[in-house]
């Protein structure tokens, strides 16, 4: 892994908690990029439409707990910023703050992509 990789995704705790398996680590990846693709696109979706603030919360609650296994840094205090503006009258910072989590989740799936990838490979 080289060092742009890295600032990209954090894959140390992912690493810790595997104990160095390769196969638990290809199963957590493929688990977060799955569960982070449809959970960013019903957000999005959720945001666009701007109706039902209480589905904007709780997705953006569910998005987080990935993100403590696989760090992907801004992610999660974005995803803070848009659980707690949800439940507030000024949301106005919501659209911006969704589209980094994009920017940023865009960055960061090749970079899960290739590394299980590479796992697989052995």
């Amino acid at each position: 892994m080289n060092d742009q990789e890295q600032t990209v995704v954090n894959f140390d705790y992912l690493v810790e908690l595997s104990g160095g398996d390769p196969g638990y680590q290809k199963q957590v990846m493929s688990i977060f990029l799955e569960n982070m693709r449809k959970g960013l696109t019903s957000l999005e979706t959720y945001v666009r439409e701007g109706k039902d603030w209480d589905a904007v919360h709780r997705q953006a609650h569910a998005l987080k707990s990935g993100l403590g296994v696989i760090g992907i840094p801004g992610m999660l205090e974005d995803l803070q910023q848009v659980e707690v503006q949800a439940q507030q009258e000024d949301r106005s910072q919501i659209p911006a703050a969704l589209e980094r989590l994009l920017h940023m989740f865009r960055k960061a799936e090749p970079v899960l992509t290739e590394r299980i990838s590479a796992l697989r490979a052995g």
